[in-house]
C-alpha cells in the first residue's frame, strides 16, 4: 500500500524532473528478495493507517512552514481560517473596548459634573480646584470621544480582509517604512496574540492560582491595552500626516510662486486656487484657537460664579452643564475645521449622548425634588395609629410572612420582647426624618408610639433639613437603644449626591445590557474605575458623608459610654449612608430601598464582611433604585404591584410590612391613608 507521503514525494520529484529515477526505485523495491516476506506484508498492512496519518501530519506541517517562510501562508486554507478567527476576535474585543471606554467616560464625567454641581467645592479656597476641574472636564470628554472614535476605526479596519490593512499601510506610507511591509503582518498580529496572553498569565500569577475567569479577565484586559496602543498609533499617524500635509502645502506654495515668477503669472486661475490653499491653515488655526479660548473663558467665569454663589439655573439647567455643552460645541467645531479626518460618527454620538444625559439629569434633579424650605400646611397623617386600650404587646402569627418580620433589634440582655424594636419601628423612623422639623417628627412619634411599651421615645437631635443625608437621633430609654436614622433624597443637593455616587456604575450597568460588561471585568477593576474619578478626594476635600459619619461616630462613643445600643436605619440615599455608618461603627442596621454598594464599596470604604454581618436590606419589587449597583448584606424582597417610582415610597413599604408582618404592638393602619388603602387593594 502506497502512503500519502509516498505519493506526495513522487509528486515533488515529478515537478523536479526526477520521474525516471523514481520509477527505477519502485521497480527495485518490488523485485527485492524481502518484498514478498509474509511477515513484512502483514506488518505494513496493520500499520499503514497510523503511518499514513503521521506522514500526512508531517507533510502538512512542512508545507505550512514552507508557505510561511515564502510569505504565502495567508493564502492557504489554514491562513484563511486564522484570518477569520482574527477578524471575529478583533470585532469582539473592539466592541468590549468601546463599551468599556464609553461607560467609564460618560459615567465618570457625569459623576464629576454633579460632584461640582452638588457643592463639592463650596469655599473660596476651592476656586482653583473648581476652575481646573471644570476646564478639564470638556477636555477629557473631547479626548475620550476621539479615543473611542479611533477604537471604532481600528475595529472596522480589523474586520476587513486582510485585517488591519489600513493601519499597516498607513504606518508604511506615513513613516516611509517600505521594509516594514515584509513583516508588518507578523508584527501586528503577533502583538495582538502575545499581549493578552501575557496579561492573562500575569493575572493568574498574581492570584496564585489558575482560574478560567481570572485568565479570561486578564486576556480581555490585554486586548483592551492592545486596542489602546493601536489607537495611540493611529493618532500619532494622524498628527504626522497633518504635519506632512502642512509642509507639502508650504513647499508647493513656494515652488508655485517661483514658477509663476518665471512664467510671469500666466495662469490666473491657478494663482487664485493657490492663494486659497495658503490661507486655509492660518484662518482655520486662528479661528479654532479663538473659539477654544472663548470656551475656556466661559468655563472659568462660570466656575468663579459658582464658587461665590452667583450661579442661577436657566430652564432648570445648571450653568455648569450649559458651559460644558458650549465648550464641547466649540471644541468639536475647531477639531472639524483643523483635523476633519480625526472625528467621525462615534465621536458625535458620544458627545450628543453626554449632552442629553447631563441636561436631562440636571433638569430632573432641579425640578423633581421637593422644596424643603416650605413647611407643611397641616400635620401629616400617620400611617399607624395608637393601639386600642388594653393592648400593649401581643404575639402575632408569622405564618406566610416575610422572613424579616421575625427579626428584632435591641440591647443584648434586654429580653422583654415589647422593649425590642421590630422592622416596623425602624421603617417608621427612616421615614420620619423626611418631615419638615422637630415639631412634626415629635407629633408622629406621639401618634405612632403612644400607649405602647415604647411611648417614652424621644427625639434627641434632628439635623438641618438642607443637609445632605439629614439625620435624626431617637432615644428609647426603656429599651436602652438609640437609633441613628438618615433621610434619603429630598433636596437638589441630595439628588446631586446620588449622581456623584452612582453615575459611573449606572452608565456601566446600562451598557452591560448591550454587552455583558460587568460579568467580564473583575469586580476589583470596576471598583477602581468608580473610585478613580472622585473629585473631592483628588482635591483633598472631605467626602459628602463625612459630617454624617462624624455624627454617627460621636453617637457610638456616647452609646458605649452610657451602655446603650446603637442602631442605624435609612431610606434610599439614606440607606447607602446607613450602610457606611453601620460598617464603620459595627452597629446593626436596616435600609429601605437603598442603591447597592458592591461596586462603590471601595469609594465608600466598606467591605463585604462588614455588611454581611450587621446589615439588612428591604427591596420592593419593581423599585429601580435598589437595582443600581449590586446589593451587599441580607436582602429581603417584598411585594409591590405599583409603578417603579411609587414602589420606592417609604410609606408604601411600611404599609406592605404592616399588612404582611402584623404588629405585635397592636397599632392599626390608618384607614384614611391613600397609600395604605392602595396597598390593601393590591395596587
Amino acid at each position: 500500500m502506497q502512503s500519502d507521503y509516498g505519493r506526495l514525494s513522487r509528486e515533488v520529484k515529478l515537478v523536479d524532473g526526477d520521474a525516471e529515477s523514481d520509477a527505477e526505485s519502485d521497480a527495485e523495491e518490488a523485485n527485492a528478495p524481502w518484498a514478498t516476506c509474509s511477515v513484512r506484508v502483514a506488518c505494513r498492512a496493520a500499520l499503514a493507517p497510523a503511518c499514513d496519518a503521521i506522514e500526512h501530519m508531517l507533510c502538512v506541517t512542512t508545507d505550512c512552514l514552507g508557505q510561511c517562510c515564502a510569505g504565502s501562508f495567508w493564502g492557504s486554507r489554514l491562513g484563511h481560517r486564522y484570518m477569520v478567527s482574527l477578524q471575529l476576535r478583533l470585532a469582539y474585543f473592539g466592541c468590549v473596548t468601546f463599551v468599556t471606554g464609553a461607560s467609564i467616560l460618560l459615567g465618570a464625567l457625569l459623576q464629576a459634573t454633579f460632584s461640582m454641581e452638588g457643592g463639592a467645592f463650596v469655599y473660596d479656597t476651592a476656586a482653583v480646584p473648581l476652575v481646573v476641574s471644570l476646564v478639564m472636564l470638556p477636555a477629557g470628554l473631547w479626548a475620550g470621544a476621539i479615543y473611542l472614535d479611533e477604537v471604532c476605526d481600528v475595529t472596522m479596519d480589523g474586520m476587513k480582509n486582510p485585517p488591519l490593512e489600513g493601519l499597516r499601510r498607513a504606518t508604511e506610507e506615513v513613516l516611509g517604512l517600505e521594509a516594514f511591509s515584509s513583516v508588518d503582518e507578523y508584527v501586528t498580529f503577533g502583538t495582538f496574540e502575545v499581549l493578552p496572553l501575557i496579561l492573562a498569565l500575569s493575572g493568574c500569577v498574581n492570584e496564585g492560582r489558575f482560574g478560567f475567569h481570572i485568565f479570561l479577565a486578564g486576556y480581555i484586559e490585554g486586548a483592551i491595552v492592545w486596542f489602546s496602543l493601536a489607537v495611540v498609533a493611529r493618532l500619532f499617524l494622524h498628527l504626522i500626516g497633518w504635519i506632512t500635509s502642512v509642509r507639502m502645502m508650504q513647499d508647493a506654495d513656494v515652488s508655485s510662486a517661483e514658477e509663476q515668477d518665471e512664467e510671469q503669472q500666466d495662469n490666473i486661475v491657478d494663482e487664485h486656487q493657490q492663494d486659497k490653499v495658503v490661507k486655509w491653515k492660518l484662518e482655520d488655526l486662528c479661528a479654532s484657537f479663538g473659539f477654544c479660548g472663548l470656551a475656556m473663558v466661559v468655563l472659568v467665569v462660570v466656575a468663579l460664579c459658582h464658587v461665590h454663589g452667583y450661579s442661577r439655573s436657566f430652564l432648570n439647567v445648571s450653568p455648569i452643564v450649559l458651559s460644558l455643552v458650549f465648550a464641547m460645541v466649540m471644541f468639536s467645531w475647531s477639531t472639524q475645521r483643523v483635523l476633519p479626518k480625526l472625528i467621525g460618527l462615534p465621536y458625535y454620538i458620544l458627545i450628543v449622548l453626554f449632552v442629553l444625559l447631563a441636561i436631562g439629569l440636571s433638569v430632573y434633579h432641579n425640578h423633581s425634588v421637593e422644596n424643603v424650605d416650605t413647611g407643611p400646611s397641616s400635620m401629616p397623617a400617620p400611617i399607624l395609629h395608637p393601639p386600642p386600650l388594653g393592648i400593649s404587646f401581643q404575639e402575632v402569627s408569622l405564618e406566610g410572612s416575610y422572613a424579616i418580620c421575625s427579626m428584632t433589634w435591641g440591647k443584648p440582655g434586654v429580653d422583654t420582647e415589647a422593649k425590642r424594636l421590630t422592622v416596623l419601628d425602624l421603617a417608621m423612623l427612616s421615614g420620619a426624618v423626611y418631615n419638615y422639623n422637630a415639631t412634626v417628627v415629635e407629633f408622629l412619634l406621639d401618634q405612632e408610639y403612644g400607649d405602647t411599651a415604647l411611648q417614652d421615645v424621644k427625639l434627641e437631635h434632628l439635623d438641618d433639613r438642607n443637609t445632605v443625608g439629614r439625620w435624626g437621633i431617637f432615644y428609647f430609654p426603656s429599651s436602652q437603644v438609640r437609633v441613628f436614622a438618615i433621610r434619603g433624597t429630598a433636596t437638589s443637593d441630595d439628588a446631586m449626591a446620588d449622581a456623584d455616587l452612582f453615575a459611573t456604575i449606572q452608565i456601566m450597568q446600562f451598557f452591560d445590557k448591550i454587552l455583558p460588561l460587568l460579568s467580564i471585568l473583575p469586580v476589583e477593576l470596576v471598583q477602581s474605575f468608580v473610585n478613580a474619578f472622585d473629585l473631592r478626594r483628588m482635591w483633598g476635600q472631605t467626602s459628602m458623608w463625612s459630617n454624617v459619619l462624624k455624627a454617627a461616630l460621636e453617637l457610638k462613643a456616647k452609646c458605649d459610654a452610657d451602655g446603650t445600643q446603637m442602631l442605624v436605619t435609612g431610606h434610599s440615599l439614606g440607606g447607602t449612608l446607613a450602610a457606611i455608618v453601620s460598617g464603620h461603627t459595627k452597629s446593626p442596621g436596616l435600609a429601605l430601598s437603598p442603591p447597592g454598594t458592591l461596586y462603590t464599596s471601595q469609594r465608600l470604604g466598606l467591605t463585604q464582611d462588614q455588611l454581611e454581618r450587621n446589615f439588612a436590606i428591604i427591596q420592593p419589587d419593581h423599585d429601580i433604585v435598589p437595582q443600581v449597583d449590586l446589593q451587599m448584606g441580607m436582602r429581603q424582597r417584598i411585594r409591590c404591584a405599583a409603578k417603579a417610582l411609587d414602589c420606592h415610597s417609604p410609606e408604601r413599604t411600611l404599609c406592605e410590612l404592616r399588612m404582611n408582618c402584623g404588629d405585635p404592638r397592636g397599632r392599626p393602619l390608618a384607614t384614611d391613608n391613600g397609600i395604605c388603602k392602595s396597598v390593601a387593594e393590591g395596587h
